[in-house]
């Protein structure tokens, strides 16, 4: 997403003082959203709902890492439901054909906070 560029029209619209329109709709309906990031998550969600590419939103200060936000495609990917997925951990996702390795690299990664 970062790498993209797609979200420079994100980081603009949030420079601008503004009220904050929510979409507790999209978000995980147990999660607490931070005051202090409250206008970046739900600009963050609104844009990512409609984008072409599967994305997932996590608190990782959030015990179990749930999954906050899944948009539209990652739905239409995996075949789950927002309700299925919201407040999981992505874990259940993997199955008896789950490739070990790429998952150590995606847990590695997430741990050192690094793109992969």
């Amino acid at each position: 997403f970062i790498c993209s560029g797609a979200y420079s029209g994100l980081i603009a619209s949030l420079s601008k003082p503004t009220k904050v329109t929510t979409h507790t709709d999209l978000l995980w309906d147990k999660y607490e959203v931070p005051a202090d990031l409250a206008g970046f998550i739900h600009s963050f969600v609104a844009f990512a709902e409609k984008f072409p590419m599967s994305i997932v939103l996590s608190d990782m200060a959030t015990p179990g890492n749930p999954m906050l936000h899944v948009n539209r495609e990652f739905c239409r990917l995996t075949g789950f439901t927002k309700k299925e997925t919201q407040g999981r951990n992505c874990r259940f996702l993997q199955g008896p054909k789950t490739e070990a390795a790429s998952a150590a690299v995606i847990q590695d990664t997430l741990r050192r906070g690094a793109d992969c």
